[in-house]
């Protein structure tokens, strides 16, 4: 095997094992490994080929490499989904004061809560969220 392709492999090992967190290389080497259950090898010869179109691309397409470029797209897609359902990039106001509360209570509570409680609470903050997305949309609705 040629030493480029050592190098990867040997830079994917260490993105699998979990030295590299945070960026997308990490995420899609978990996916690969955990989530989908592949060997150890075959994941790391995945991600080493992800790893080899980068190298490529910042090389020779002179590309600028984003760490969280994936991540960034999601965000994107979320909030063009959120555009075509409500008309608007943006929350309401009231979406957004209650998710401030909801964390301002998270906060000033977390010693009196345990998992439990503390799954009932996210689960019943979440309807209340809703209602009021669903109570926004039907307003604008009637407008």
């Amino acid at each position: 095997m040629p030493t480029f392709w050592r190098s990867l492999v040997q830079i994917a090992n260490l993105i699998i094992n979990g030295k590299a967190s945070g960026t997308d290389l990490d995420e899609f080497a978990t996916k690969q490994y955990h989530s989908r259950k592949l060997p150890f090898k075959k994941a790391c010869m995945k991600v080493a080929f992800k790893l080899s179109r980068i190298v490529y691309n910042i090389l020779v397409k002179n590309i600028q490499y984003d760490p969280h470029y994936e991540q960034t797209q999601q965000k994107m897609q979320k909030l063009l989904r959120r555009k075509a359902r409500t008309g608007t990039l943006l929350q309401s106001a009231q979406v957004r004061a209650l998710r401030k509360d909801i964390g301002r209570f998270f906060v000033n509570h977390h010693e009196h809560l345990n998992s439990k409680s503390r799954f009932l609470l996210t689960r019943g903050f979440t309807q209340m969220i809703d209602k009021v997305n669903k109570k926004d949309l039907n307003d604008k609705d009637t407008k």
